[in-house]
């Protein structure tokens, strides 16, 4: 009885139904729902957790999912029935090679584009502001993928120039066609998530674990991005670069705050850190520069000479 109490209070839970309503927004793919689902319950738990200090985290997670399940399925179904395209009327063929106007006007517009760091935001918003830091570890992020972007992997020379960085970093932060607003703070986001993720222990009354505070967050991610299938796949793996640099960053920050590592010997802690941040970091710079190859444009070719001379003839016995 007590657990049908506490389902039915996760269910008239507005916080997890506004997650859920969040996450659906962005996707049609009914594999949405059980993503929004599991946003909403570990952001909900994390709340209460951090709310309450009696409380430990993981106490309500089963009956936050199924109420998220339930949360996530009505706003799912609601979409698609107020999105359901309506029959409009025969057009008359367009003459000519004007294009239709309303292809005209689509033309002008960005599309719609999602990333599946966009579900970083709820969580954000809610557990982020309960730690301590965060401007300091953001700042040192920003330095680490600026000078991630810097390094230069071309023999003989050890610094991009100005002018490459940007273009460098134009290219992670604008994989896809959206608004300059939207692709910054994005970006943004994702370098803050790196920077923060390892504090998410706060919330679990255990700081400084060496789950959290070591290189397993971003080959966590990395998996979700190569096999979730959320998102456009170009834009999630560009924003990881930025994950990886600000994850590299905390984890290299701490190393002078002594460690304090939780379950790991003392001489131990150092060298944990910094085996960690420095594998975080080769990491995305492979990321990087494996992206920033495949993005750069191809060689003009040049004419087909041969051809153009075999068909010279041709056309001088043809004139004549």
């Amino acid at each position: 009885m007590g657990l049908v109490a506490i389902l039915v209070a996760k269910i008239l839970d507005p916080i997890s139904f506004a997650i859920c309503l969040i996450v659906v927004l962005f996707s049609r793919r009914p594999s949405v729902i059980p993503i929004a689902a599991i946003v909403a319950a570990v952001a909900s738990e994390t709340l209460l957790t951090a709310s309450q200090y009696t409380r430990s985290w993981g106490e309500g997670l089963v009956p936050a999912f199924v109420a998220g399940l339930v949360h996530a399925g009505i706003v799912f179904k609601i979409r698609s029935v107020v999105s359901r395209p309506k029959k409009q009327p025969a057009q008359p063929e367009a003459t000519g090679n004007a294009p239709p106007a309303d292809a005209a006007l689509a033309s002008t517009q960005h599309p719609r584009v999602w990333s599946i760091w966009h579900l970083a935001i709820p969580l954000l918003l809610l557990a982020a502001s309960l730690t301590g830091d965060r401007i300091v570890h953001l700042f040192s992020a920003a330095v680490c993928a600026l000078l991630g972007l810097a390094i230069d992997p071309r023999p003989g020379t050890t610094f991009r120039t100005g002018a490459e960085v940007r273009r460098a970093l134009n290219r992670l932060v604008s994989p896809v066609s959206a608004s300059p607003v939207h692709l910054w703070a994005l970006a943004a986001i994702a370098l803050f998530t790196g920077s923060w993720i390892p504090d998410i222990d706060w919330l679990f009354k255990l700081h400084r674990s060496p789950i959290t505070h070591s290189i397993l967050p971003y080959l966590a991610v990395r998996y979700l991005v190569d096999r979730g299938g959320f998102g456009d796949s170009s834009w999630n793996r560009s924003l990881l670069v930025l994950f990886g640099y600000g994850l590299a960053s905390h984890l290299l920050i701490d190393i002078f705050q002594r460690g304090n590592l939780v379950a790991i010997p003392p001489v131990l802690e150092m060298p944990f850190l910094l085996a960690n941040g420095v594998g975080a970091f080769v990491l995305a710079r492979r990321t990087q520069e494996a992206l920033l190859h495949s993005a750069s444009l191809p060689a003009v070719q040049p004419p087909d000479v041969t051809a153009a001379t075999a068909g010279a003839p041709e056309a001088e016995g043809d004139a004549s």
